[in-house]
């Protein structure tokens, strides 16, 4: 941490989680009507990270809060998501903490079609686990300022930190 802090911006020293705080956040929020919605998912269904997508468009998930998701948080049977953790990149790095509000820490429900998703999701990603072998870190689903936006926002969908990659093969493409 201390050689990032120890970078230097007009002659100061720059902290890149307090330069993140400080950053002003548009306050316009755009929302997508449902046939965007619908366009977006239908494309966005032969993606393989498919489910990240859902989750963030249709359940409201931020970007960082769904490359965060572990599995041991997903409960199929039940239907839900626990929100514990997300990922953010400051400063070239990724930082893993808790949401930054008590109230981000939530449980999600999830649909059948989604539930659905994500079995196929879990069992595509155990078969790549094994074909990777040794290789593979993590236990997320790579499907990886907690203000509520309607779930159907532009800007969460925006790009996929490569944060959400770091679940998968250490020779994963951009997907």
């Amino acid at each position: 941490m201390d050689d990032i802090i120890g970078r230097r911006r007009g002659g100061r020293r720059v902290d890149p989680i307090d330069a993140y705080i400080r950053v002003p956040r548009p306050s316009a929020v755009m929302v997508w009507t449902p046939e965007q919605t619908r366009l977006f998912l239908e494309e966005a269904s032969r993606h393989r990270l498919f489910a990240l997508y859902r989750l963030i468009t249709l359940r409201g998930l931020w970007r960082g809060e769904a490359c965060g998701l572990r599995w041991k948080d997903v409960d199929l049977d039940a239907g839900t998501v626990s929100i514990a953790w997300q990922l953010v990149q400051l400063a070239g790095r990724i930082h893993e903490g808790r949401p930054k509000t008590n109230a981000s820490m939530r449980t999600v429900a999830l649909d059948a079609e989604t539930i659905a998703i994500l079995r196929a999701h879990q069992r595509r990603q155990h078969q790549e686990r094994l074909a990777t072998g040794e290789a593979w870190r993590g236990d997320r689903l790579r499907v990886h300022p907690i203000r509520r936006r309607p779930a159907a926002s532009p800007a969460r969908v925006r790009s996929v930190p490569l944060a959400c990659l770091s679940g998968g093969p250490a020779t994963d493409p951009a997907a």
